[in-house]
């Protein structure tokens, strides 16, 4: 299970809980393989891997996704 994918679906999603991203997965069964994923994640698996991972992971995805994409936000701004 990759992280990553589970934590932006939780923003996109505007998931609230791991049992929210959880049963989003899972009700998307049929699509899964196109997020690089083979099956949803229980909430214990998710629990587990944010225990153990670093959260510099995910500050360091989140700058280089902002600062490669907030010029052509802020295009759409004005």
């Amino acid at each position: 299970m990759d992280p990553f994918v589970a934590m932006l679906f939780m923003q996109l999603a505007e998931a609230g809980s791991l049992r929210d991203i959880s049963n989003g997965l899972r009700s998307a069964t049929g699509n899964l393989s196109h997020l690089g994923i083979s099956k949803a994640p229980s909430k214990s698996t998710m629990s587990y891997i944010n225990k153990h991972r670093s959260y510099e992971v995910f500050r360091d995805i989140y700058f280089d996704l902002h600062d490669r994409f907030e010029p052509s936000l802020q295009r759409r701004r004005k």
